[in-house]
C-alpha cells in the first residue's frame, strides 16, 4: 500500500500549488519529482518505496514517457501510462470512444494530401484539419477549400515531428461560440464551464477563449464519465461540443488537465477534490 505521492511536474503551477496545499491539509506525505531535474534510475537498484505517482508535468513528452516509466515498473500512477497514450493521441482516443459508444465527431486519419482529399470529399467543407498529437489548439486549421487543403497539407509535410504529420480530418461541429470543459476525478464529473470565444472558432481558453459557469446536467455528467472511463484515466479534462442538433460530442480527454479557471469560475475546490481521490487511492 502506497503511504505518500510523488508528483511528477515540470512546473509548479497554481494547479500544482493548489494540489500541494490540498495534499497538506489531507496529512499526505508528498515529493516533488521534476525529471529535468532529478535522474530516475531504470535497473532497479533506486526504489521508491510506497510511493502513488501522480502526473502533473506540461511536457506532453515527459508526462507519457513517465508515467509509461512508472507504470512498466509496477508503481501505482495517475494517470496511468497507457490511458495517457491514447489520450494524448487524438486518432486513438477517438477510435476508442467510438468503439466504447461515446458520440465523437466525423472523424478520418489521414497522412498527407492525397489521404486528406479523399477525407475531404467524404466530409464536405468546411472541416477541420489538426495534427494527431497537440494541445492548446495549435496547428488547428480550418479547411474551406483545396486551395486551404493543398496549403495546410504542404506545411504539415514539412514538420519536422514524423508524428505531427499523422493528422485528422474532422467534421466541423456547428458549436456556436463555446465549447465545454467536465473535470472528471474518479467516478464522478465536477464544475463543468464553457469556453467563450466570440472572435474565433477555436474555443481553448489558451487562444483567448472566457471561462463561464456552466450546469452539469444529466446528460452531460453521464457522458463525461463514459468518457473517461472509456479512455481508462482517473483524473480528466474532458472536451464537449454541443451540437445544434445532435446534443453532446466528445472532442477530447486530457490527462492532465488545468483546472485554475474552472476553480476561479465554478468556486469548485478540484485541487481538493483530488487530493481526497488520492487518499482513497493509498488506501487500496
Amino acid at each position: 500500500m502506497a503511504t505518500k505521492v510523488a508528483i511528477i511536474h515540470t512546473a509548479i503551477r497554481w494547479e500544482e500549488k493548489a494540489i500541494m496545499r490540498a495534499l497538506d491539509r489531507c496529512g499526505v506525505s508528498y515529493i516533488m519529482l521534476d525529471p529535468r531535474k532529478e535522474p530516475i534510475d531504470l535497473s532497479g537498484h533506486e526504489r521508491y518505496v510506497n510511493v502513488l505517482f501522480l502526473q502533473r508535468s506540461i511536457s506532453r513528452t515527459l508526462a507519457l514517457t513517465t508515467s509509461l516509466l512508472f507504470d512498466l515498473m509496477g508503481y501505482n500512477v495517475i494517470n496511468r501510462g497507457f490511458p495517457t497514450l491514447v489520450s494524448q493521441n487524438k486518432v486513438l482516443a477517438l477510435a476508442t470512444l467510438s468503439r466504447a459508444g461515446v458520440s465523437v465527431p466525423r472523424s478520418y486519419m489521414i497522412y498527407g494530401y492525397d489521404s486528406a482529399k479523399k477525407a475531404a470529399d467524404r466530409l464536405s467543407m468546411p472541416f477541420v484539419y489538426k495534427p494527431s498529437n497537440g494541445s492548446w489548439g495549435r496547428f488547428i486549421s480550418l479547411i474551406r477549400d483545396h486551395e486551404d487543403l493543398r496549403i495546410v497539407s504542404e506545411f504539415m509535410e514539412v514538420l519536422h515531428d514524423p508524428f505531427m504529420k499523422v493528422s485528422l480530418a474532422q467534421q466541423f461541429i456547428d458549436k456556436g461560440d463555446r465549447d465545454i470543459r467536465v473535470t472528471v476525478v474518479g467516478d464522478h464529473a465536477y464544475a463543468p464551464i464553457y469556453r467563450v470565444n466570440r472572435d474565433h472558432w477555436i474555443t481553448n481558453t489558451a487562444r483567448g477563449s472566457e471561462a463561464v459557469a456552466a450546469e452539469l446536467d444529466p446528460e452531460l455528467e453521464e457522458i463525461s464519465i463514459r468518457a473517461a472511463k472509456a479512455i481508462g484515466v482517473e483524473i480528466a479534462g474532458i472536451d464537449i461540443f454541443e451540437d445544434r442538433s445532435e446534443g453532446y460530442i466528445v472532442n477530447e480527454v486530457n490527462p492532465v488537465p488545468e483546472f485554475k479557471n474552472v476553480s476561479r469560475v465554478t468556486g469548485v475546490d478540484i485541487a481538493s477534490l483530488i487530493a481526497e481521490y488520492i487518499v482513497g487511492r493509498l488506501k487500496r
